[in-house]
Parts: structure tokens; C-alpha cells; sequence
């Protein structure tokens, strides 16, 4: 065991002290003043005690690879640069990666079970529900940053669907918007896993041809997979349907927003475009940008560009140093 010095213990003792006597958790951290932590306790407090042994390791990692890679010279300018105050390392309090974007298509196979959990495949829209949140949770805990789910509306309307009809939108309202707030409030709690923040959570909402880029061969596992497989049913995602779940959830949300400070989810709209111009007609647009969507990705051409994971920014530090 690391054994601290009595000056490192008493510094260590004295941050509890002034931890609890701050006012806030952000006032209180001396690292990492995070804006999505409201409240402070001994959950946060647990997360902010060693954060400065976190940076010294998570920086020296980074200087021994790019020791490695292009020498000691280089290595210590990376270091200097950063005492200087002459760049910026994002994320250096955790050692977890920052941010990802997953396929959850193992998680209508599988459920929970290869991540440790118990739940199987959902088969109905409450357990959907209900084990996306807990999905959502056992992955945020592995990332500082934020997990994208782009299939959840889609997989959501799947279960909408085998529940209530093709028309659940119009026959049962009520009860897809408690499914929604559900969801969304109960993924816009605190985690203790994430030192008592929220998930990060995002989604994306499609315009037709970016969602039959993406979902136009798509189909959902077979309803009964012990059955030969020419009698098996298979199905596949409707695009009007998803494009009204679309619409129901962007006007529940913005109304939910009305009545309680919902950060997440971190609403996308991915649209493709054709010689500089949206490829959906301008009315539809507008009514998109009536609801809340945080951003707005253009694409010219289909990419699984949700798949890849963000990790541009410490490459981007480390080529800035190359001469």
C-alpha cells in the first residue's frame, strides 16, 4: 500500500473540512467545479478527494506515450505547456474515457446479461423502458463523458408497437408520455457510479433519408427464433411511425422542460443534404426547429459517423506539439 506523509494526510483532511463548510459543490471543488453537480455529500466529496493524484497520473501516462512516440524533448514541452497555462487537457480528473456512442441491438439479444445484469431481452415496452435506463447507467459508469443511444426512439417504437397497435400515438398518448418521462427522469437523476452527476445522455432524431441510410436494411431479432427460419418474423422499423414518435416526443419534451430543469437528453437532428441544401422540404425544418434540438448534424453522403468515439482532443494537443 502507497503510504501518504502526515503533510499529505493533513492536506487530505483539511479539503474534507473545507469541503463540507463550502457552500456549494462547485465552490467546494478545487479541481473540477462541474455544472451538473447541484448538491454536495459524501458521494461527491469521495469523487473530489483524490482528483489531484488522477491528473498527475493521467498526465504523466500521457507524457510517457508521447515519450514514446516522438521523444523526451517533446515530452516535456507537453508538460511545460500545460504548467504554463499555454493549453488546455480536458478530462484529466478521470480515468475513464470521455465520451461513446453504442449500437444496443446486443441488448435486444442479450438484455443486461453480458454486462453483469440479470435482466434478459426486453419483449415488452414497460421492461424496455425499464432496462434501457439501467443500460444507460451501467455504461455511464465506465465514461466521464456521454453515452449516445441513437437507436432508442427507434427500438422504442418497435415495442410501441407490439404493445398498443400501429397506432398507439392516437389510441393510447397518455401512456407513451409516462414510458418517455419515465425514461428521461429517471436518467436525469443523480448517479452515485458518476460521483452523484447525472448521465450524460444523447440522442438523435432523423429526417427520411438519413434514417433509411441508417435503418433502411435494418431489422429487429425474430419474434420466434426457436422456429425454422422460414417461418421466422422478422421486422423492421416503419418510417411514418417513427417519424410521429419523433414529432410526440420533440412536443412532450419541450412542454416537460416547461416544469422541470431536464438537461438530458442531448437531442441531435441528423439530416442529409444535396447541393448545399437540406435534402427535407423547408416547412418540415421549421417545425423541427420549434422543438428543442441541441444540434444539428449535415451529412452529404450516409456515415456511421455515431459509432465513432470522441477522443479528438488529446490527439489534437499532441500534434500541436509536433514541430
Amino acid at each position: 500500500m502507497l503510504q501518504l506523509n502526515q503533510d499529505q494526510i493533513n492536506t487530505k483532511l483539511n479539503f474534507i473540512d473545507q469541503y463540507i463548510r463550502s457552500n456549494n459543490a462547485a465552490e467546494a471543488s478545487k479541481f473540477d467545479a462541474n455544472a451538473n453537480v447541484t448538491h454536495k455529500n459524501i458521494a461527491t466529496l469521495e469523487a473530489e478527494l483524490m482528483k489531484d493524484a488522477v491528473i498527475q497520473i493521467n498526465r504523466s501516462a500521457v507524457s510517457n506515450r508521447i515519450k514514446d512516440l516522438f521523444g523526451e524533448e517533446l515530452a516535456q514541452e507537453y508538460l511545460r505547456q500545460i504548467q504554463d497555462h499555454e493549453i488546455y487537457v480536458h478530462d484529466e480528473t478521470s480515468l475513464k474515457p470521455y465520451c461513446a456512442s453504442i449500437t444496443m441491438y446486443p441488448f435486444l439479444l442479450e438484455g443486461l446479461t453480458q454486462l453483469g445484469g440479470e435482466s434478459k431481452a426486453p419483449k415488452h415496452l414497460e421492461s424496455f423502458c425499464g432496462s434501457f435506463v439501467n443500460l444507460v447507467f451501467a455504461i455511464s459508469a465506465q465514461f466521464a463523458g456521454a453515452i449516445a443511444t441513437v437507436e432508442f426512439l427507434t427500438y422504442f417504437d418497435h415495442f410501441a408497437r407490439i404493445d398498443y397497435g400501429n397506432n398507439y400515438l392516437q389510441d393510447h398518448p397518455e401512456k407513451i408520455a409516462n414510458h418517455l418521462q419515465h425514461v428521461v427522469y429517471a436518467l436525469n437523476q443523480p448517479a452515485a457510479a458518476r460521483g452523484y452527476q447525472s448521465v450524460f445522455w444523447n440522442i438523435s432524431l432523423y429526417d427520411q433519408y438519413y434514417f433509411e441510410s441508417m435503418f433502411g436494411e435494418f431489422v429487429f431479432p425474430p419474434t420466434n427464433p426457436k422456429a425454422p427460419l422460414d417461418q421466422q418474423e422478422f421486422i423492421k422499423p416503419e418510417w411514418e411511425n417513427i417519424d410521429q414518435l419523433q414529432h410526440f416526443f420533440m412536443e412532450w419534451f419541450n412542454e416537460e422542460r416547461k416544469k422541470a430543469v431536464l438537461t438530458f437528453p442531448v437531442v441531435t437532428a441528423a439530416m442529409l443534404t444535396h447541393n448545399g441544401e437540406c435534402k427535407v422540404p423547408s416547412s418540415a425544418l421549421s417545425n423541427w426547429l420549434k422543438a428543442i434540438v441541441f444540434s444539428v448534424t449535415y451529412r452529404t453522403t450516409p456515415t456511421h459517423w455515431h459509432r465513432a468515439a470522441v477522443c479528438a482532443m488529446r490527439l489534437a494537443i499532441i500534434l500541436s506539439l509536433i514541430p
